[in-house]
């Protein structure tokens, strides 16, 4: 019993050092309607590539350093995420900081969003499923705490 349960656990820490990593995949990605929202009621963002550079010079707002790649073949791209806002009709640019990738998993990144005005205000720290295309966050309503969560499909 108690070599089996170590071999068990030698197979689980050496698979969890192999976990296969997604790299990102450019397009741009537009969210199912969002119904728990007051003042959004989609969202979409648009991945990019851009060279070492571009990415250094953007100071972590509106880039992502892909996870899924490393070495000579590291890629990094642009990323713009914007909410269509009912009041006004349109999609604002909403920016994105200091994305982060979880070496333990295969896709995730966490993040900061953020805008500011007299129509729409944010300030998330946010989840970010490269793979599932999600991102989620906590947002409060009335005293109560839920999560607010945009499913993603690629458009082009």
């Amino acid at each position: 019993m108690k070599k089996t349960l170590a071999f068990l656990l030698f197979i689980l820490l050496l698979c969890s050092c192999n976990i296969e990593k997604y790299p990102l995949k450019p397009g741009i990605y537009e969210s199912k309607e969002v119904t728990v929202n007051d003042y959004f009621s989609k969202a979409k963002y648009m991945i990019s590539e851009i060279d070492e550079q571009t990415f250094i010079s953007a100071n972590l707002i509106n880039v992502i350093k892909d996870g899924g790649t490393s070495g000579k073949k590291q890629k990094y791209y642009s990323f713009n995420l914007f909410f269509f806002i009912d009041s006004i009709d349109d999609y604002l640019n909403i920016e994105t900081r200091n994305f982060d990738f979880k070496k333990d998993s295969s896709s995730v990144y966490t993040a900061t969003i953020e805008y500011y005005s007299d129509e729409f205000s944010i300030s998330k720290s946010v989840v970010f499923d490269s793979h599932l295309n999600t991102m989620f966050w906590q947002e409060e309503k009335n005293n109560t705490t839920f999560e607010m969560h945009l499913v993603f499909e690629i458009m082009r």
